[in-house]
């Protein structure tokens, strides 16, 4: 593969790793035999894997990930990483990290800890983002009430 190993996609929920697997079918080339999913429900490991924090963080399946020659693992949700559980996942090796995000980021020792456990971040100017179509606009309907 052109990241050089497997990919791991590291999700809060198992409804997000259903979510990633429908959408990795819809808009790649990837076929459902290339994708596993690795949580409470299911433990499949395949070229692209999808797991949950928790799962990918427990003593017991922990021996597993780190076994993978992981060449990209991609971070959903990544302002939850310096929390404790999401955290032991980013000790886990590979060539490439993507952290995910569409939590604006914020100057705090939190974000600092997501530039050094992840990597540092790219494309926050949030106005070039909205411009060119990569955030949706949000739609508002504020209502006065007594």
């Amino acid at each position: 593969s052109d990241v050089g190993g497997e990919t791991l996609v590291l999700v809060p929920s198992r409804e997000l790793a259903g979510q990633w697997r429908d959408a990795l079918l819809e808009q790649t080339t990837l076929s459902s035999e290339q994708i596993g999913e690795y949580h409470g429900g299911k433990k499949e490991i395949r070229p692209v894997t999808i797991a949950t924090y928790q799962t990918a963080g427990m003593d017991r399946h922990r021996r597993l990930f780190d076994s993978r020659k992981w060449g990209l693992i991609v971070y959903d949700e990544v302002h939850h990483i310096p929390s404790p559980i999401h955290r032991r996942s980013a000790s886990l090796q590979t060539k490439h990290r993507l952290g995910l995000t569409a939590t604006p980021a914020r100057a705090t020792e939190a974000q600092q800890q997501i530039s050094t456990l992840v990597g540092r971040p790219t494309g926050t100017d949030c106005a070039v983002l909205f411009v060119s179509g990569y955030v949706a606009a949000t739609e508002a309907d504020i209502r006065f009430t007594p």
